[in-house]
């Protein structure tokens, strides 16, 4: 045992440790986009207050209101560029349910302008696409979306 203790594997032993850890790191390029939502739900369709109260969004009667904060991130080592998503598959956000319309969508927060985070003016009803030129390592955006109530927000990655 005290022959493996010696200077002359000790170190060698080391060294190729300290290269593999280094090798592994350098190798160990990926591109993770994260994302995650949270929807707070200012009116319920399904408490009634008092029949002489009505809520209006540019004049028009709403029964309910949520406003949903998407974020997304890349926590991956390497960039995302644009190209990496097929135009077929972009990223999106969707909101689902029964007379669920979105009303407002605006991003509100951008880490660095360079990115060109915006919308795709051309979205489906009740979704928005999201754009980018790139985004580096611990980039992101944080989108808020206004809307009448939902049963489901679903968030694509481009991979689906």
């Amino acid at each position: 045992m005290a022959e493996l203790l010696t200077p002359s594997i000790l170190i060698p032993t080391l060294i190729a440790a300290i290269i593999s850890i280094i090798l592994f790191q350098l190798a160990n390029k990926e591109k993770d986009l994260v994302y995650d939502f949270i929807t707070l739900h200012i009116l319920d369709n399904k408490i009634r207050i008092n029949e002489k109260i009505k809520f209006l969004y540019e004049n028009k009667e709403i029964n309910s209101l949520a406003v949903t904060k998407v974020s997304f991130c890349n926590r991956g080592i390497e960039t995302i560029v644009s190209n990496d998503v097929p135009d077929s598959d972009k990223i999106r956000v969707e909101l689902s349910g029964d007379n669920v319309r979105l009303l407002d969508a605006e991003m509100i927060y951008g880490k660095r302008k360079i990115n060109k985070f915006n919308f795709d003016l051309n979205s489906i009803e009740n979704q928005r696409y999201l754009n980018f030129d790139f985004i580096d390592k611990n980039d992101g955006v944080v989108l808020q979306l206004l809307h009448t109530d939902s049963k489901k927000v679903e968030i694509s990655e481009g991979n689906n």
